[in-house]
């Protein structure tokens, strides 16, 4: 028998039949003697016998699913009881497969259907960005809508703002909510509106936003590479530098703080102006119930990141308006006194800093003076004399290292101490204390401070070899007192009887 009924081929009546049948049964013998079919597996009395053991369990049949579904009845011993036991016409199965078949096409048409008419039925929701290739910085507004199944606005829908990466706000005109996530509600229009930041360490106050803003509307947004807008990159870097602009410069502080480890504390060397980098966003908008969701879409904003090239530009820019370089190559020319000219050189170099402006600028000071001071000692110090040349090259050595290394900070405490000790000589000399001045406060107060200035360094940077380095700095001020012992040695002569 090639043709299988499954129970909802059946007829109700015929259904019927044979439960009435299989219910009133008393043994497994009188089920196999009626269903049984020359040349065809027969049900036999096992498989009777199970019928008659699931039929215990269940109390009785109710429904042909029930038999079909006895331990190995199977598709064929199913349309055998069926056709037996209902005395269905064999010769009217014969187009059962072709019904049953299009029963079933039309059971999963209905259910596709209705699967259609459930998505139809869910609101559409879309989100889209009024700005298109934002900058780092820049606050990009979203727009969201709602709409239902005609096309209607979704009126008052609650709709989940998830960004992965930056910081989302929003305000429904009483408050300000702003976070990771957030819930936004539709107006008349099903339409709700949202903002999103990149994320810093600290607010921005409004003026600091539009300075930044509005610098940054100046960058070409179409530039392939950061080369083809190394235009507005200088501008940027020129209104960086204004004394007047600190709200630009605050809120590009603020940046150059949170990215500096992205920008500074990399292995391989990069060339920033070569090519762009970016930073993405993916932000969800899913219209919501309490327990589920009717419809979400998602978009991925892409930020530029122009840090890293404007600070090359930026450098650039602080390093070809300097004269530092000129200014310590004059001082070599002035004397061959090595310590009058380290006491220049530091004045000269603490007054460079000292004018740049900013969290950036001081950075790019500390570099440039770095520079400045590897060329000094390439460049000018072999001209002078060998003694001069003995005491300059470890002290300034260590002083560009300490500029590099720890900042202009460490560096103006080192002249800061060397110049405390030249207010202690000049205090103490009217003071007429001539006799015990070198044995009392040069050697002694300059052994104090080595102590505690290698100490300090040794303990704020480990395994930055400073103790030795900065005791020959500091030794180069023996020249000055050599040549202030000379003229005590002569004022004393004019005195004496």
């Amino acid at each position: 028998m090639e043709i299988y009924l499954e129970p909802r081929d059946v007829t109700a009546g015929d259904a019927q039949k044979v439960l009435d049948f299989l219910n009133a049964a008393t043994t497994a013998e009188e089920i196999a003697t009626a269903v049984e079919f020359p040349n065809e597996l027969d049900v036999g009395l096992r498989v009777s016998a199970r019928i008659l053991a699931r039929r215990a369990q269940l109390g009785k049949f109710t429904s042909l699913q029930q038999v079909a579904d006895v331990p190995q009845v199977g598709p064929e011993r199913f349309t055998e009881i069926v056709v037996a036991l209902a005395r269905v016409n064999l010769t009217g199965l014969a187009t059962a497969p072709l019904v049953a078949d299009l029963q079933r096409q039309l059971r999963e048409l209905q259910d596709e259907l209705a699967a259609l008419r459930a998505v139809a039925a869910r609101p559409v929701v879309t989100v889209q960005p009024l700005a298109e290739g934002p900058f780092l910085g820049e606050v990009v507004p979203l727009v969201i809508t709602v709409v239902d199944a005609e096309g209607e606005p979704a009126v008052d829908a609650a709709v989940d703002v998830v960004a992965t990466w930056g910081r989302l706000r929003a305000s429904d005109g009483y408050s300000v909510d702003e976070g990771a996530a957030l819930t936004v509600r539709t107006d008349i229009f099903g339409r709700a509106d949202a903002t999103l930041t990149p994320p810093t360490s600290e607010d921005l106050q409004d003026v600091q936003q539009a300075a930044l803003e509005t610098s940054l509307a100046t960058l070409d947004h179409s530039a392939a590479t950061p080369a083809d807008a190394v235009d507005g990159l200088r501008e940027l870097a020129r209104q960086y530098r204004w004394e007047a602009a600190s709200d630009l410069r605050h809120a590009v502080d603020v940046y150059f703080r949170d990215f500096r480890p992205r920008l500074l504390d990399t292995v391989n060397f990069r060339d920033y102006l070569a090519r762009w980098s970016y930073l993405d966003s993916t932000v969800t908008a899913s219209a919501v119930t309490t327990t589920s969701v009717h419809g979400a879409a998602t978009l991925t904003v892409r930020f530029t990141d122009w840090l890293g090239a404007w600070l090359e530009t930026y450098l650039a820019l602080v390093e070809e308006d300097s004269d530092l370089k000129a200014h310590l190559t004059k001082e070599a020319g002035r004397s061959n006194d090595a310590g009058a000219i380290l006491e220049r050189v530091n004045r000269r170099v603490g007054e460079f800093i000292e004018s740049q402006r900013g969290v950036a600028g001081a950075y790019a000071a500390e570099r440039i003076a770095e520079r400045s001071m590897l060329g000094f000692l390439d460049g000018d110090v072999p001209k002078l004399p060998l003694a001069a040349r003995l005491e300059l090259f470890p002290a300034l050595k260590f002083q560009s290292r300490t500029v590099a290394k720890v900042g202009a900070t460490a560096f103006g405490a080192i002249e800061q101490a060397r110049t405390d000790v030249r207010t202690e000589l000049r205090r103490r000399i009217p003071a007429g204390d001539l006799g015990d001045l070198f044995g009392d406060l040069v050697n002694s107060r300059l052994a104090e401070f080595e102590t505690a200035q290698s100490k300090q360094l040794d303990e704020r940077f480990e395994g930055f070899e400073a103790t030795q380095e900065l005791k020959l700095a500091t030794k180069l001020d023996t020249s000055d007192f050599s040549t202030l012992r000379t003229r005590v040695i002569n004022i004393e002569s004019r005195f004496q009887p």
